[in-house]
C-alpha cells in the first residue's frame, strides 16, 4: 500500500464531488472515499490549459483509473503525472465502472481529460446505424484530421494519444465488500429479517424495522410493546450522526458549507470561530423535507439538456438515414448512366457493323460482276467464232477502262474508320451532389493554368461530372521513310534567380512587392532571399501566402499522415532536404491516394535550389505522368520524384516526364535533383498557398 502526502479533509468540498462522481460510476449509492490526496503536477496542469485552449469543444470527462493498471511506479506518477504514449495511446473508461468487490482496498487516480473530438474506431464497410467497434490494432493513425481521442468499446472506452490532454489530479483509496455494493431494490433492509423492505424505526433499538419484524418484536411483552415507533425516514432524520463526530446528532445544516452541522461543530469545530461561526444555520429537518419537495419536482435545467441531447442524437440518426439514401440514389444514377453508356456503345457498333456488312455486300456484288466479265472473255475467246471474239473484246476493254480509277467503291467505308474513346469520367466530390437535368450535359472540367478562381485552398471543389463517349478518328497512317536522328541539343535549364527577377519586373512597383516572407520559418529553406526567389518563380497569378501543411519534424515519418494533412488542399508545394541537396516540387493539382495518374503538366515543376534550377514538364516518355499517389507514396512523374516507404526509399530520376534536355536514363537525369536515383530524404515539408478571405 502506498502513503502519499496529507490526505484532503472530508469537509472539502472537492472531496464531497468526487465521492459524489465515484457513486455514479460504480453506481453503489454507500459508497465512500477513505482517503482522498492531491498529487497534480504543475507543468501538466498547464499544458492541459493550454491545450483547452485551442480547442472549440474540450468535452471534459472525470476519469478513475486502477493504480496497478498504469504499469508506471508511484514515483514517477507523483514526478510526473499519468503518462500517455504517442503511438499506443492511454486506454480508460468512462462512466459505469466494473471493480473487484473482493479487495480488501483499492487505489484509483483520478484525472481530468479532455476528450475533445472522440471519432469511433468503427470496422463497418457499410453506412448503419449500428457500431462495429474494434480494440486490436489501436495507434495514433487511425484518427482523422480534427479528432483527438479514440472510441474503441460501446462501454465508452477511450483511447487518446496526445499527453496535454490529460491532467492528473487525485490518489483515492477506499474499501472494497460492502462499501462497493451496487444498488439494490431495497435500500434500508430490515435488521431482523436482512430481507424485506424496512419502513418502521424503532427509537429505543436503533434499528430499521419491516412491517412484519416490528410486529412479531414488539408483542412479545409489555415491556417491548412500549419501544417508540415512527415511520423509518422520520427516525432516520433524528439520528444522522455527524461525519466529524459520529457520537453527535446532526442538528443543522449550513448552505454555505454544504455541511452538516452538530452541537461539537457550534461550539468547538469547523462553526465556532471564523467566517463559519457567522453563517446562517438551518433546522436539518426542515432542510431535507425541503430539498426532497425539490427534487420531486421537474428540473428545467435538466430537462432543458436532456432533450438538447435526444433531439441532437435524433438528427444524427437522420443524417445516417440521409447518407444511406443519398447512396442509393446515387448509385443508382451512376448505373443509369452506365447502363446508357453500355447502350450507345452498343448501338454504336451495331451501326458499324451494319455499315461494314453493308459495303462487304456491296464488293462481293461488284466482285461477282467482274468474275463474270472475265468467264464471258473466256468463253469467246475458246468457243465463239473470230468476229464475235473481236466484238466482245473491245467491249470487255471498255468495262476494264470504266473500273479501272476504282472510283465507284462504296464511299461508307470511309465511316468505319473510326473507333470509340472515354474523354471523360466521373469523378466523386466530397461535397453536396447536385445531379443536373436529364436534358443538361456536364462539360469536362479543364484546369486553366493558375486560375484566380480555382488555385487557392479557399475555394469551392469543380462540379461533379457525367461520363459520356464520343468519336475520335484515328489517325491515318503515314508513309515510312528513313530519317537521320537529329543530334541532341544541349540541355536548357531556366535559372532560379533569373526566372524569379524576370517575375519581379512583372509585379507592381514597389520596395517590397511581397508583404510576406515566403515559407517562414522552414527548416529546408533557411535563407529567406532563397524562399523569395523560389516563391517568385511559381506561375501565379496573385500572390497567396503559404503556410505549413505538414513537416517530418513536427508530425514524424509517415506518408499515410502527410496525407492526411496535404489531400484535397489544393496547390502545394513539396520540399526535400537530402544531406547537402535541396530540391522539390510543385504540384498545381489537388493530391489523393487513388494511384491513378492526374494533373496538367504545364502548372506543374520540379525545381532544384542545390542546381539553381527550375525542371518543367517536359515528357521524354511514350506515357508520361504528371502526378500520381498511392496512401504510401507520391510522384511527379515516373519517378521523376517519388516519395515512398515513409521517406526512406525515394527516386529521383529526371527525363521521364519532367526534364530539361538530358539524355533519358542517363548520369546527368539520375543525379541532377538528389545527387543520385535513390535517396532517403532528411526532411520533407510540404506547403500550401492561401488567398485571405
Amino acid at each position: 500500500m502506498t502513503s502519499v502526502g496529507v490526505p484532503l479533509p472530508r469537509d472539502c468540498e472537492q472531496f464531497g464531488v468526487i465521492e459524489h462522481i465515484m457513486q455514479i460510476n460504480f453506481q453503489a449509492p454507500r459508497f465512500e472515499i477513505d482517503e482522498l490526496t492531491e498529487i497534480s503536477v504543475e507543468n501538466q496542469c498547464l499544458l492541459f490549459e493550454k491545450f483547452l485552449e485551442t480547442v472549440q469543444y474540450p468535452n471534459l470527462v472525470d476519469v478513475f483509473i486502477p493504480l496497478n493498471s498504469l504499469q508506471q511506479p508511484l514515483s514517477d506518477l507523483l514526478k510526473w503525472g499519468i503518462r500517455v504514449n504517442p503511438r499506443t495511446g492511454l486506454r480508460f473508461k468512462v462512466g459505469k465502472m466494473n471493480i473487484e468487490e473482493e479487495k480488501d482496498v483499492h487505489e484509483y487516480v483520478h484525472a481530468a481529460v479532455a476528450l475533445g473530438n472522440v471519432m469511433n474506431n468503427d470496422q463497418s464497410e457499410q453506412i448503419q446505424h449500428s457500431i462495429d467497434f474494434s480494440t486490436e490494432n489501436i495507434n495514433s493513425g487511425l484518427l482523422f484530421d480534427g479528432f483527438h481521442t479514440l472510441c474503441i468499446s460501446e462501454n465508452h472506452e477511450f483511447v487518446i494519444f496526445n499527453q496535454n490532454q490529460l491532467n492528473t489530479l487525485h490518489l483515492i483509496k477506499f474499501k472494497g465488500g460492502k462499501n462497493i455494493m451496487p444498488m439494490s431494490e431495497h435500500f434500508h433492509v430490515c435488521a431482523i429479517c436482512k430481507k424485506a423492505e424496512a419502513t418502521i424505526w424503532c427509537q429505543n433499538d436503533k434499528a430499521a424495522l419491516c412491517e412484519k419484524c416490528d410486529k412479531s418484536s414488539h408483542s412479545a411483552n409489555q415491556l417491548m410493546a412500549n419501544h417508540s415507533r415512527m415511520p423509518l425516514f422520520e427516525g432516520l432524520l433524528k439520528n444522522q450522526e455527524c461525519p466529524i463526530h459520529p457520537a453527535v446528532k446532526v442538528e443543522y445544516y449550513c448552505h454555505q458549507c454544504h455541511l452538516p452541522v452538530c452541537l461539537e461543530c457550534k461550539v468547538k469545530g469547523s462553526h465556532s470561530q471564523g467566517d463559519e461561526s457567522k453563517h446562517m444555520l438551518v433546522d436539518f429537518a426542515s432542510v431535507y423535507k425541503e430539498l426532497v419537495e425539490e427534487v420531486s419536482k421537474p428540473n428545467e435545467l435538466m430537462n432543458k439538456v436532456e432533450a438538447l441531447l435526444m433531439d441532437t442524437r435524433s438528427q444524427q440518426e437522420t443524417k445516417i438515414q440521409e447518407l444511406l439514401t443519398n447512396q442509393a440514389f446515387v448509385e443508382n444514377k451512376i448505373h443509369d448512366i452506365e447502363s446508357n453508356v453500355t447502350q450507345a456503345i452498343h448501338q454504336h457498333y451495331i451501326e458499324q457493323a451494319l455499315i461494314i456488312r453493308s459495303v462487304k455486300a456491296e464488293l462481293e456484288r461488284k466482285l461477282e460482276e467482274l468474275q463474270n466479265h472475265k468467264k464471258l472473255i473466256q468463253y469467246h475467246k475458246d468457243q465463239s467464232e473470230p468476229l464475235s471474239f473481236l466484238t466482245s473484246y473491245y467491249n470487255y476493254l471498255e468495262s476494264l477502262n470504266e473500273m479501272s480509277p476504282c472510283s465507284d467503291l462504296p464511299v461508307a467505308i470511309q465511316d468505319v474508320q473510326k473507333t470509340l474513346i472515354i474523354n471523360n469520367t466521373l469523378s466523386v466530390q466530397g461535397s453536396n451532389i447536385t445531379l443536373l437535368p436529364h436534358n443538361i450535359h456536364a462539360t469536362q472540367y479543364e484546369e486553366e493554368e493558375y486560375d484566380e478562381e480555382e488555385e487557392y485552398h479557399t475555394n469551392p471543389e469543380p462540379p461533379a461530372q457525367e461520363m459520356h463517349v464520343s468519336i475520335q478518328e484515328e489517325p491515318q497512317p503515314v508513309e515510312s521513310e528513313v530519317v537521320t536522328p537529329p543530334q541532341r541539343p544541349k540541355p536548357k535549364i531556366t535559372s532560379i534567380t533569373r526566372a524569379s527577377k524576370r517575375k519581379l519586373k512583372q509585379l507592381p512597383q514597389s520596395n517590397n512587392p511581397l508583404s510576406f516572407q515566403p515559407f517562414e520559418g522552414s527548416s529546408i529553406l533557411s535563407d529567406s532571399e532563397v524562399s523569395r526567389q523560389l516563391y517568385l518563380c511559381f506561375p501565379f497569378k496573385n500572390t497567396p501566402t503559404t503556410r505549413l501543411l505538414f513537416s517530418t519534424e513536427n508530425d514524424g515519418r509517415s506518408i499515410k499522415r502527410m496525407h492526411k494533412r496535404i489531400d484535397g488542399k489544393g496547390i502545394t508545394a513539396v520540399l526535400v532536404k537530402s544531406g547537402e541537396k535541396v530540391f522539390g516540387g510543385l504540384a498545381s493539382n489537388k493530391w489523393n491516394t487513388t494511384g491513378e495518374p492526374f494533373g496538367k503538366g504545364n502548372s506543374c515543376m520540379l525545381f532544384s535550389i542545390t542546381n539553381d534550377a527550375l525542371v518543367p514538364y517536359q515528357p521524354q516518355i511514350e506515357n508520361p505522368i504528371c502526378l500520381v499517389a498511392t496512401p504510401d507514396s507520391i510522384s511527379f512523374g515516373n519517378c521523376d520524384l517519388k516519395l515512398a516507404d515513409d521517406f526512406d526509399e525515394c527516386t529521383s530520376v529526371i527525363e521521364n516526364s519532367y526534364g530539361v534536355g538530358f539524355e533519358h536514363d542517363g548520369e546527368e537525369a539520375q543525379t541532377f535533383m538528389a545527387g543520385k536515383p535513390t535517396f532517403r530524404a532528411d526532411i520533407v515539408e510540404v506547403w500550401g498557398f492561401f488567398v485571405p478571405n
